[in-house]
């Protein structure tokens, strides 16, 4: 466990809550990974600079960013957020959330976002209806480009876009009942160096963004549609969401993708700031 896995101060006394209210409970790849949508502005250029512009032009990979300020309610940074990914590992927040309001324990939910278990979801998946999971909760939240995978033995397979998990991370912080959300969050707060599956998972965010506060859901996969995909979506400092969607050619290593992405999350720190004046 690194010094990072430590809860942020923000999230303690959510930590505390779902640990003393719970009363004991495929890294996979998806069907919509094309190039639809196009490269859309930042929303103020002013922070991103050529550096972030020119890596991205430069890279080989296909990203999809948004930086969403929740206290302000704006997006300032928005790059092909609505080009569909793949979820990967963030269904299993929709999941997560299912299982929490059918009564299952606050601490295994937490358990199961913050190590990433696939077997725990797929127990889940199974339990609770498959596709329409991840339909309903898209509906319910208003996440228009998310659906349930075509194949409904992969819950990874589910498209979404950046935008939509920017949607579904605003809805747990502001808008989702406690004993929903606090377990998620609680997880995503607290997760673990590597994932149940030995993956390492602190890329992205927990990297890149080291100094700050971070709670977060990752998703990794390979090699479908011959591609090599990594997601790195959270809340920093308890008021910015980031997402960050990426996939790369299956030739691209594991660590050079993970690298990649902790750097484009890094070079996205300039845009969280307040305005004054």
């Amino acid at each position: 466990m690194s010094a990072r896995q430590g809860v942020p101060l923000f999230l303690t006394a959510l930590l505390c809550t779902a640990l003393l209210a719970s009363s004991g409970a495929a890294r996979t790849p998806a069907e919509s990974g094309g190039e639809a949508g196009s490269a859309e502005p930042a929303a103020d250029e002013a922070h991103e600079g050529p550096s972030l512009r020119e890596f991205l032009a430069e890279s080989e990979a296909t990203w999809g960013i948004t930086v969403y300020d929740a206290s302000a309610g704006r997006t300032v940074y928005s790059h092909r957020a609505d080009e569909a990914f793949r979820m990967h590992s963030l269904a299993k927040i929709p999941m997560a959330l299912t299982a929490l309001g059918d009564g299952a324990a606050a601490e295994d939910m937490a358990e199961l976002i913050a190590r990433s278990d696939d077997e725990a979801a797929n127990a889940l998946w199974g339990r609770y209806g498959g596709p329409g999971i991840i339909g309903d909760w898209a509906d319910r939240i208003g996440m228009e480009s998310t659906a349930g995978p075509q194949d409904p033995s992969w819950w990874g397979h589910s498209p979404t876009t950046a935008d939509d998990v920017r949607r579904m991370l605003e809805h747990l912080l502001r808008e989702a009942e406690p004993e929903l959300a606090d377990p998620v969050l609680t997880g995503m707060a607290a997760t673990t160096d590597h994932g149940a599956d030995g993956y390492y998972q602190h890329f992205g965010i927990p990297d890149g963004l080291a100094d700050r506060d971070w709670a977060v859901k990752q998703g990794w996969s390979c090699c479908d549609l011959d591609r090599r995909w990594l997601n790195t979506a959270g809340i920093v400092e308890g008021e910015w969401i980031v997402v960050v969607l990426a996939h790369w050619p299956d030739r691209v290593t594991d660590v050079e993708a993970q690298e990649e992405i902790s750097d484009v999350a890094s070079r996205l720190d300039g845009f969280l700031v307040r305005e004054t004046g």
